[in-house]
């Protein structure tokens, strides 16, 4: 048997065995979510979320909750109906309006003047899904000042 015919046969054979792979939608996997920018301006804060959809479905948010600590140290507690909808393999920013507490504004003004290199952020929380009820998401990561921007952080 040649080459030519032998991938053929094993092209026939692996066929069945693909497609039946792609009728099958990937969903309920926790969103991947993050803090993508934060301001402030005075005591107002603006945080903006970034959820990246993993799944081949989208994400229908009817509520969200979290909870995000900078250092340690409580900057917000969230929890109300957002609507809002994620596309299947992408990603959507969620804005919210928020009020520093004076440690927080503290915290931010060192960061901003220099006094600190970054400030390390808890994310945690649930979206509650049309289609797959709550799903959970928890992120570490750190925050920084933006270069030519004040009161702006990333």
């Amino acid at each position: 048997m040649n080459i030519r015919m032998m991938y053929c046969a094993l092209f026939a054979l692996a066929l069945p065995i693909l497609s039946a792979c792609s009728g099958h939608a990937i969903r309920g996997i926790p969103p991947f979510v993050q803090v993508n920018g934060l301001a402030v301006d005075q005591q107002d804060l603006s945080l903006d979320l970034g959820v990246r959809n993993a799944n081949s479905v989208l994400l229908d948010i009817q509520q969200i909750v979290f909870a995000l600590k900078l250092d340690e140290t409580d900057l917000a507690i969230y929890k109300a109906p957002s609507k809002a909808t994620v596309p299947a393999n992408g990603t959507e920013n969620l804005r919210f309006s928020l009020s520093a507490s004076t440690a927080i504004s503290q915290l931010l003004s060192e960061l901003e003047n220099g006094d600190r290199n970054s400030l390390e952020y808890t994310l945690e929380g649930v979206l509650t899904v049309v289609e797959d009820g709550e799903m959970k998401f928890q992120r570490k990561g750190h925050l920084y000042p933006v270069p030519g921007r004040p009161g702006q952080f990333r």
